[in-house]
C-alpha cells in the first residue's frame, strides 16, 4: 500500500506538491559530504522552479482518476527531474549564463563538470522512472509508459537539434527561406517543427499523456491531449520568445535569445519583412558567435523587429494557437471529465502564457520600443 498525503484533499493540495517532489528528487541524490559535486547537482534544484510540468501530469492524472498516493507523486518527481538535467545541458548547448535568477551551472562550474552533473542527473531520472514502473501491478501500462517516455525523449532531442544546427552550422534565415521554397513548405515551418520536438513533447502533452496512460485512458484521449498540449506549447513558446526580447523576465540573460542566434517567429518574421539592407544586416549578426556579437548588433535586430512589426504578429498568432485550444477543449467537451482537477487543468494550461499572469500585449503596448 502506497503512502498517502494528509493534505491530498486540501483545496491548497497543489501548494504542497513543490517541496514533496523536491524532496523525493534529493533523495536520490545523497551526496551532501561531497562538496562541490552535491552542490553542482543540486544547484538548481536549490534555487527552486515552476512545476509547471509535473503539476501539469499530477492535475491530468487526479482529473482522470487516477489514485493520488506517494507513487504518483514519484512520477511527477522523475518528470520535474528529467527538466532538471535538459536544463543544464540546454545552458552548457546555449552557453547560457543565467537560470533562474542566478549563474548557471557551466558558468560557475564550467562546461566540462556541468556535462558531468547533468548527465548523472539524467541518469537518475532514468532510475526514478524504472523505481515507479517496479511499483506497476499492470503490464500492459508499464509497457505504455515506456514507450510514451521514449517517444517524449526523442521528439524532444529532435527538436533541440534543429534548434541547435541553426544556431552553430545554419546561422542564416536566407538560407532557411531557401530550403523552405526548394521543399515547398509554408513560412516559419522550421520554427513549428522545433517547438513541436522540444517545447510540446516535453513541457505540454508529454507530462499529460503520461497521466492519461497511468489513469488507463485509450489512445482517443491521448490523441486530444496532443493536440491540445501543442497547440498550448506553440503559444506558451511563442509568449517566452517574447518576453525575452522584450526582457521581461529577469530571471534570465538579457536578449538571450538574439544573442545566441536561436530562430525564434519574431525573427524570421522580421527577416521576411526587412528591407534587402536589413536582411543582410540580419544575416551578418547572426553569422557570428554569441561572445563576437556586439551591443550594437542587438540593438539593430531590435529596430527591425520594431520595425516590422514582428511582436505584433507574434502575439496574434499565440492568440490564435490559444484559441485554437479551448475549441479543441470545447469540442470534446463529452469525453473529457468535469471536476475541481480538470477545471484548475484548464486554468494553468490558459496561464502557461504567461507563468507571472501578466497580460504580454499590455506590457508591449506600454513599452515605447522593444
Amino acid at each position: 500500500m502506497m503512502e498517502s498525503y494528509p493534505w491530498a484533499d486540501d483545496d491548497n493540495w497543489l501548494d504542497h506538491v513543490n517541496s514533496e517532489i523536491t524532496r523525493i528528487m534529493l533523495s536520490y541524490l545523497p551526496y551532501k559530504n561531497r562538496g562541490e559535486y552535491y552542490k553542482g547537482l543540486t544547484d538548481y534544484i536549490d534555487r527552486g522552479g515552476h512545476f509547471t510540468r509535473p503539476k501539469l501530469f499530477l492535475l491530468t492524472a487526479r482529473a482522470l482518476g487516477a489514485p493520488f498516493d506517494s507513487s504518483l507523486m514519484l512520477m511527477a518527481a522523475t518528470i520535474e527531474m528529467s527538466e532538471e538535467a535538459i536544463l543544464k545541458y540546454d545552458d552548457i548547448q546555449d552557453h547560457s549564463v543565467k537560470r533562474r535568477g542566478i549563474e548557471t551551472t557551466n558558468r560557475k562550474y564550467g562546461d566540462e563538470k556541468a556535462i558531468l552533473f547533468a548527465a548523472m542527473l539524467h541518469d537518475k531520472n532514468r532510475q526514478m522512472f524504472e523505481d515507479y514502473i517496479a511499483l506497476l501491478d499492470d503490464r500492459m501500462i508499464s509497457l505504455r509508459l515506456k514507450g510514451k517516455y521514449d517517444e517524449i525523449a526523442d521528439a524532444t532531442a529532435y527538436g533541440q537539434y534543429l534548434d541547435l544546427d541553426f544556431i552553430y552550422n545554419v546561422r542564416s534565415f536566407s538560407a532557411v527561406e531557401e530550403l523552405m521554397r526548394v521543399e515547398g513548405r509554408p513560412d516559419f515551418s522550421m520554427y513549428y517543427d522545433i517547438v513541436k520536438g522540444k517545447t510540446c513533447a516535453y513541457s505540454t502533452w508529454g507530462p499529460m499523456q503520461m497521466a492519461a496512460i497511468v489513469a488507463d485512458k485509450d489512445d482517443t484521449l491521448l490523441q486530444l491531449i496532443k493536440r491540445v498540449g501543442t497547440y498550448a506549447g506553440i503559444a506558451f513558446q511563442i509568449n517566452d520568445d517574447v518576453e525575452d526580447v522584450i526582457n521581461f523576465r529577469k530571471d534570465k540573460e538579457r536578449d538571450g535569445d538574439l544573442k545566441e542566434g536561436k530562430y525564434t517567429l519574431l525573427m524570421a518574421y522580421a527577416y521576411k519583412n526587412a528591407t534587402v539592407d536589413e536582411r543582410a544586416f540580419i544575416d551578418m549578426v547572426y553569422a557570428k558567435s554569441k561572445e563576437q556579437k556586439t551591443d550594437d548588433d542587438i540593438e539593430g535586430l531590435k529596430g527591425i523587429i520594431g520595425r516590422t512589426n514582428a511582436v505584433k504578429y507574434a502575439l496574434d498568432v499565440r492568440d490564435a494557437y490559444m484559441k485554437r485550444t479551448i475549441n479543441e477543449i470545447a469540442k470534446y467537451r463529452s469525453i473529457l471529465p468535469s471536476n475541481t482537477y480538470a477545471l484548475k487543468l484548464a486554468e494553468m494550461i490558459a496561464g502557461l502564457l504567461s507563468r507571472e499572469g501578466v497580460n504580454m500585449s499590455d506590457v508591449v503596448l506600454n513599452r515605447s520600443k522593444v
